[in-house]
């Protein structure tokens, strides 16, 4: 990883990624943006869109690659909900890494 402190007060980073940024709530002091410069802004930019054949895309690959958590976990047990035998107790237990 290297940092560059530059004149105006910014740091630069460079780093191999996977990489973890953070930063201090107090290093940046947020502020409003003048009206006329959101508008002048506002005008300027365009928003670029490509199409899945555009981009080389199949159906599959536009897949969600996540599971619902009701789909893939047991319910949870509330507190104080009785168990009726020991074996239904045992798996509880080992579900919650209690017990080994």
């Amino acid at each position: 990883m290297t940092a560059i402190v530059q004149a105006d007060g910014f740091v630069q980073v460079e780093a191999a990624l996977p990489v973890v940024v953070s930063m201090l709530g107090a290093a940046y002091r947020g502020s409003y943006a003048n009206g006329w410069r959101l508008m002048d802004a506002y005008k300027k930019w365009t928003v670029e869109a490509w199409s899945t054949a555009e981009l080389d895309l199949g159906e599959d690959d536009l897949r969600p690659l996540t599971i619902k958590k009701e789909d893939a976990f047991p319910p949870e047990r509330q507190p104080g909900t009785p168990v009726r035998d020991v074996k239904e107790l045992v798996v509880m237990l080992r579900r919650e890494k209690l017990i080994a």
